[in-house]
Protein backbone atom coordinates (compact mmCIF):
# COMPACT_ATOMS: atom_id res chain seq x y z
CA UNK A 1 0.00 0.00 0.00
CA UNK A 2 1.26 3.19 -1.12
CA UNK A 3 2.48 5.45 1.98
CA UNK A 4 0.31 8.92 2.74
CA UNK A 5 3.28 11.23 2.16
CA UNK A 6 3.70 9.16 -1.70
CA UNK A 7 0.28 9.50 -2.20
CA UNK A 8 0.36 13.00 -1.96
CA UNK A 9 3.94 13.72 -4.02
CA UNK A 10 1.95 11.56 -6.85
CA UNK A 11 -1.34 14.29 -6.38
CA UNK A 12 1.00 16.77 -6.29
CA UNK A 13 3.01 15.81 -9.34
CA UNK A 14 0.31 15.03 -11.52
CA UNK A 15 -1.96 18.35 -11.33
CA UNK A 16 1.28 20.14 -11.72
CA UNK A 17 2.15 18.08 -15.19
CA UNK A 18 -0.99 18.65 -16.08
CA UNK A 19 -1.59 22.32 -15.09
CA UNK A 20 1.63 23.10 -17.64
CA UNK A 21 0.01 21.50 -19.99
CA UNK A 22 -2.95 23.45 -19.47
CA UNK A 23 -1.14 26.15 -18.97
CA UNK A 24 0.02 26.39 -22.69
CA UNK A 25 -3.41 25.63 -24.19
CA UNK A 26 -4.61 28.73 -22.47
CA UNK A 27 -2.48 30.91 -23.67
CA UNK A 28 -2.65 30.43 -26.70
CA UNK A 29 -6.04 30.05 -26.43
CA UNK A 30 -6.00 33.46 -24.68
CA UNK A 31 -3.94 35.36 -26.96
CA UNK A 32 -5.91 34.47 -30.27
CA UNK A 33 -9.05 36.02 -28.07
CA UNK A 34 -7.62 38.65 -26.57
CA UNK A 35 -4.97 40.03 -28.72
CA UNK A 36 -2.61 41.57 -26.18
CA UNK A 37 -0.06 39.83 -24.18
CA UNK A 38 -0.67 41.69 -20.92
CA UNK A 39 -4.36 40.41 -21.18
CA UNK A 40 -3.57 37.49 -21.61
CA UNK A 41 -1.23 36.44 -18.96
CA UNK A 42 -3.55 38.40 -16.08
CA UNK A 43 -6.55 36.09 -16.94
CA UNK A 44 -4.15 33.00 -17.89
CA UNK A 45 -2.47 33.05 -14.31
CA UNK A 46 -5.69 33.99 -12.97
CA UNK A 47 -7.65 30.54 -14.45
CA UNK A 48 -4.25 28.47 -13.63
CA UNK A 49 -4.40 29.24 -10.25
CA UNK A 50 -8.12 28.62 -9.57
CA UNK A 51 -8.16 25.34 -11.35
CA UNK A 52 -4.87 24.23 -9.91
CA UNK A 53 -7.00 24.48 -6.80
CA UNK A 54 -9.86 22.64 -7.84
CA UNK A 55 -8.27 19.96 -9.66
CA UNK A 56 -5.97 19.33 -6.47
CA UNK A 57 -9.29 19.40 -4.18
CA UNK A 58 -10.83 17.19 -6.81
CA UNK A 59 -8.78 14.46 -6.60
CA UNK A 60 -8.59 14.42 -2.30
CA UNK A 61 -12.28 14.35 -2.09
CA UNK A 62 -12.40 11.38 -5.07
CA UNK A 63 -9.88 9.52 -2.94
CA UNK A 64 -12.23 9.93 -0.01
CA UNK A 65 -14.54 8.65 -1.19
CA UNK A 66 -12.84 5.91 -2.82
CA UNK A 67 -11.82 4.94 0.40
CA UNK A 68 -15.08 5.38 2.24
CA UNK A 69 -16.44 2.59 -0.27
CA UNK A 70 -13.55 0.29 0.35
CA UNK A 71 -14.26 0.81 3.74
CA UNK A 72 -18.17 -0.22 3.59
CA UNK A 73 -17.20 -3.56 1.70
CA UNK A 74 -14.70 -4.18 4.04
CA UNK A 75 -17.05 -4.35 6.98
CA UNK A 76 -19.85 -5.65 4.71
CA UNK A 77 -17.27 -8.57 4.12
CA UNK A 78 -16.77 -8.50 7.80
CA UNK A 79 -20.84 -8.77 8.75
CA UNK A 80 -21.32 -11.86 6.55
CA UNK A 81 -18.80 -13.68 7.63
CA UNK A 82 -20.14 -13.85 11.36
Amino acid sequence: MESVGRSMINDVTKVIVYRLLSLIATLVISYTFFGKARSTLEFTVLLMTVLTILHYTFEKVWKKIELRGHDERRRSSSIDSL
